[in-house]
């Protein structure tokens, strides 16, 4: 259970810094809501980042605590607690992490210049890193990251639905981004998937 616990604040501690990163240095707040949106992911993840400290170093749990079955004992992490499959499940969640931020700079480049410099808000094709392949590579990788977390935490029932509402968040939202790419380019490349590499 503690190393669940452990990949679920990591895993969530990841994605949240990775959406703090993005929000706060890749995108060009044009208005109050990408202000509001990136203080948000920012209270996320300082109070992930609090709870972790409070629940592992400051709270006592009393005997008949329910909680104190699961951290009474605070197991140590060791490197043979892990076993091959948690340790694909973590390098497969940290590839894709990267791949989604290499691809939400790829996105926020499309409006700079050289220099860094917002100089226009219009639509381009995105090209380089997955954007070869899929027109909606960030949504995969959110896919992947998900998918990553599932082998820590698929024992706990509540999280397939979780899982669930991901998946079919961000398979329509790749639908619905692939669409509209065909609709406004005439040159959109016809050989890029939506969101799985060479399948879909």
């Amino acid at each position: 259970m503690g190393l669940q616990c452990f990949g679920f604040y990591n895993g969530k501690l990841a994605n949240a810094s990775s959406k703090l990163h993005e929000n706060t240095f890749s995108n060009n707040f044009t208005n109050f809501a990408m202000l509001a949106e990136t203080l948000r992911y920012e209270f996320c993840f300082g109070q992930c980042w609090r709870r972790l400290y409070d629940t592992n170093f400051v709270s006592v749990y009393g005997g008949a605590s329910n909680f104190s079955t699961i951290y009474a004992t605070k197991p140590v992490l060791q490197w043979s607690d892990l076993n091959v499959l948690d340790l694909f499940a973590t390098y497969l969640f940290l590839w894709s992490w990267w791949h989604q931020y290499q691809v939400t700079v790829i996105l926020a480049n499309l409006r700079k210049d050289d220099e860094g410099r917002v100089v226009t808000d219009a639509y381009r094709i995105p090209t380089g890193d997955w954007f070869d392949s899929l027109s909606s590579p960030h949504n995969f990788a959110e896919i992947m990251m998900y998918s990553s977390l599932t082998f820590f935490l698929w024992p706990i029932f509540t999280w397939w639905f979780i899982y669930a509402w991901v998946i079919l968040n961000q398979v329509e939202t790749a639908l619905l981004s692939h669409w509209w790419y065909l609709e406004k380019f005439e040159d959109y490349p016809r050989n890029r998937k939506i969101i799985l590499p060479c399948i879909y």
